[in-house]
């Protein structure tokens, strides 16, 4: 009988997404990022532009390592303005997002 299972049906048993045709424009539905990866998947998927996306989520990394360096003991205004902004485009991610 299993001989008969791999020489005459051996797509029997085979996964049921393996036979959908793939579309590159839609993610597929189990793919989800985790939830610290959310704002940039987020961002990759609303800039059409690959590029322009990496430059943004480099921008948003950028904001992080300024909060960092401006923050020392010290009152810095631009990166408490960075954080300030930092803290609201995650709450408006996760406003958006749920």
């Amino acid at each position: 009988m299993l001989i008969l299972l791999f020489l005459f049906f051996p797509l029997l048993l085979g996964e049921v997404e393996l036979f959908v045709d793939k579309d590159v424009i839609v993610s597929p539905v189990h793919i989800v990022p985790e939830i610290y990866f959310l704002r940039f998947y987020a961002v990759l998927r609303a800039v059409p532009n690959k590029v322009l996306g990496v430059l943004i989520i480099g921008s948003m990394l950028l904001e992080f390592f300024l909060i960092g360096v401006g923050l020392k003991g010290r009152y810095f205004p631009v990166p408490v303005l960075f954080l300030r902004s930092v803290v609201i485009s995650f709450i408006l991610t996760l406003v958006f997002l749920s």
